[in-house]
């Protein structure tokens, strides 16, 4: 299981995508059960970050970064 640091990352990355990230994909790439995947969502939102969560044909949720908050932590060109 990679470093909690890299797992953060990883996560960040997944729900960057602009498709974001199932419930299902997050805890495959992470190794976590889906219940600590979802603390892990709820604690990026108590932290600042914006998520947005849609439920497409398939009844499937998919979570991604919302606009704001990709461009936030996206790293400045200075």
């Amino acid at each position: 299981m990679p470093p909690r640091r890299a797992q953060q990352s990883l996560i960040l990355a997944l729900l960057a995508r602009p498709s974001g990230a199932s419930l299902e994909e997050l805890a495959v790439a992470t190794g976590w059960l889906p219940h600590t995947m979802r603390a892990a969502l709820v604690r990026l939102r108590q932290k600042g970050g914006s998520i947005e969560r849609e439920q497409g044909k398939e009844k499937i949720s998919r979570y991604r970064l919302a606009a704001a908050t990709a461009t936030a932590s996206a790293p400045s060109a200075d």
